[in-house]
């Protein structure tokens, strides 16, 4: 067993097997969402809240496959990530065409930073996108660990591989990591050189981080009568001083928009300006 999949197991305590449907009381809460740290916090926090904590669930899947459980109503929460500006523009209208998906509601959980995760002082001196397809970089000598397919960072390193003329081919078709704590983990251990993730993983052990681009990581329920007080409660919870100074130990992140309620139309504006 790898270190990546050991420390992955270790960040995700609460994982669950897999999403059913419905078979649950009214009290029940399930997540499905992409990988982040926090929502480990948050479910605990909502765990020590109840008197059943097996009521509140977390299943982690990327952020396309938690909107489609949202939408086959196989979770009551999904989180997902959006980059900041044009990059991401592509990816949105990719979430909205999903079919049966619900009018959502939602609520800021985290504005990250992600770019190039490097083994550490970046021995194959890499200094952007550009250098993953360097002819003298061949799949041998570059070992770069890919996120899943609808993986939220895979979609976002396939635009911006596409958009920087990479020459992917070049790059190993091995290693599929599904989380960033997985993806960070490999390259510490030197079974991977590069792969894309989160600049908090990178800082947490100690490696080389180019930055690429900004992203917001929303909850999104469905626009419902039914999800308000869940809505309401959660946002209250995230607006909290004490919820938001989580991120003073998390490099690459903010908290400023935690807890703030946007309908599409404003998480829209929130993304690509306008």
């Amino acid at each position: 067993q790898s270190l990546a999949r050991a420390l992955d197991g270790a960040s995700q305590p609460m994982r669950a097997l897999s999403l059913q449907p419905a078979e649950h009381g009214g009290a029940a809460l399930r997540f499905a969402a992409s990988h982040e740290p926090l929502l480990n916090d948050l479910i605990r926090q909502l765990r020590s809240e109840r008197s059943d904590a097996a009521t509140v669930t977390l299943a982690t899947h990327g952020s396309l496959e938690s909107l489609l459980a949202l939408a086959a109503r196989r979770c009551d929460i999904a989180g997902f990530h959006c980059p900041v500006g044009e990059l991401g523009r592509d990816i949105w209208a990719l979430y909205r065409a999903q079919h049966g998906l619900p009018r959502l509601r939602l609520i800021g959980f985290a504005r990250r930073r992600q770019g190039l995760i490097l083994a550490r002082g970046n021995p194959k001196k890499v200094s952007g996108l550009a250098d993953l397809s360097r002819t003298d970089l061949s799949r041998t000598d570059l070992r770069f660990v890919h996120r899943q397919p609808g993986a939220g960072t895979r979609l976002a390193f396939d635009l911006l591989a596409r958009r920087a003329g990479l020459d992917t081919r070049a790059l190993n078709d091995g290693d599929e990591e599904h989380t960033h704590a997985a993806v960070a983990a490999l390259i510490a251990s030197d079974e991977a050189d590069a792969g894309l993730g989160l600049e908090a993983f990178a800082h947490r052990l100690g490696l080389d981080f180019i930055p690429l681009f900004e992203e917001m990581y929303f909850l999104a329920m469905r626009d419902a009568p039914a999800s308000r007080d869940t809505v309401q409660s959660l946002s209250t919870l995230l607006r909290q001083p004490d919820w938001r100074a989580r991120a003073d130990g998390l490099s690459g992140y903010s908290l400023a928009e935690a807890g703030v309620e946007y309908d599409l139309a404003a998480a829209e504006r929130l993304l690509f300006g306008g």
